[in-house]
């Protein structure tokens, strides 16, 4: 397969950290605090990752995914009052984000997929007022009690990996900044072309070759639920990478880690958050990657492979021309 530049199509459709964790925090907060104030005029919003699909449709969300993965899918139409999409030889319905089998109908024994507004720069960390930080302790607490399910099988057929077993056996071993790690075929040729963009910039950019001198260990794939969910994570899939600084300084890259310290941290300081430069986060982005320092439970160290979460935000990745 060869990267092509796939930015007028993609236009078109716009609208491992401590094993001994549970899993990346993949947007455990999807409801609450749905009337945090945007930025001001000019800025780009707070990623507000709290809306659940995030106002978009299951058109707009079929027609990203069909952009992003091209080869993959081949129809996008209705279907009993819905819209649906054809994966290969199955066809999936939206069920309001939670991208259900067409036989599977007890859609409120399901909790949505995500579908978010992703900022194409780095938002200020707001204060949150009272009544916020209450609604939002609420949230979470009652997530802890029950944790959001999603089905899989969407995903498990996507990224060729229907259970441990069938994952483990595809997953390929490269090394990236030194560092042998497992992932799915599928970004291959991604991670290549960002370490060999990177390296380039670091040569006349020192702090960016100090960041790269920094890394500690890459981890990616691991079978495991996300965070506070029993939904899979992107991890199970190799769809996922974790860059771990050698030295924290001082400073946290996830939020739980924070919030279980004690910490604020929905509005905790960036100078007290690990720093990812700029051109780290452009590179992973310009080949179809979204950051987890963007997410307001944010996970400074995870990068993951959605195109089209950044198709659905009016961003234009380089895509592959074809996957199988």
């Amino acid at each position: 397969m060869r990267l092509a530049d796939r930015r007028s199509e993609a236009t078109k459709h716009r609208s491992s950290r401590r094993p001994s964790r549970a899993g990346i925090p993949f947007f455990i907060l999807l409801s609450c605090l749905a009337f945090i104030a945007p930025q001001a005029t000019g800025a780009d919003p707070q990623p507000n990752l709290l809306e659940g699909t995030g106002g978009f449709d299951g058109k707009q969300a079929f027609d990203a995914f069909s952009a992003a993965w091209p080869g993959r899918f081949s129809k996008v139409e209705r279907l009993d009052g819905d819209w649906a999409i054809r994966l290969d030889d199955q066809w999936f319905r939206w069920a309001g984000g939670r991208l259900l089998p067409v036989d599977v109908k007890n859609d409120k024994a399901w909790d949505p997929w995500p579908f978010y507004h992703y900022p194409a720069t780095l938002p200020p960390v707001r204060k949150l007022a009272p009544e916020e930080i209450k609604a939002l302790n609420a949230e979470l607490a009652r997530r802890d009690s029950a944790p959001d399910h999603r089905d899989s099988a969407f995903f498990d057929l996507l990224f060729h990996a229907p259970d441990h077993d069938g994952a483990w056996g595809r997953m390929k071993t490269i090394l990236f900044f030194g560092n042998e790690l497992l992932v799915n075929p599928d970004i291959l040729e991604e991670l290549a072309a960002i370490e060999r963009d990177l390296k380039d910039q670091a040569a006349s950019d020192p702090s960016l070759a100090d960041w790269i001198d920094s890394i500690g260990r890459v981890d990616s794939f691991a079978w495991r639920s996300i965070a506070g969910t029993a939904s899979r994570s992107m991890h199970s899939y190799g769809m996922a990478i974790d860059i771990v600084p050698a030295k924290s300084r001082g400073r946290t890259w996830y939020w739980l880690d924070a919030r279980n310290a004690g910490l604020s941290w929905y509005d905790l300081p960036r100078s007290e958050r690990i720093p990812v430069p700029d051109k780290v986060v452009r590179t992973f982005e310009h080949y179809g990657f979204v950051w987890g320092g963007k997410w307001f439970n944010w996970d400074l160290v995870h990068f993951e492979y959605r195109p089209d979460i950044l198709i659905l935000n009016g961003m234009s990745p380089i895509l592959q021309e074809s996957f199988r």
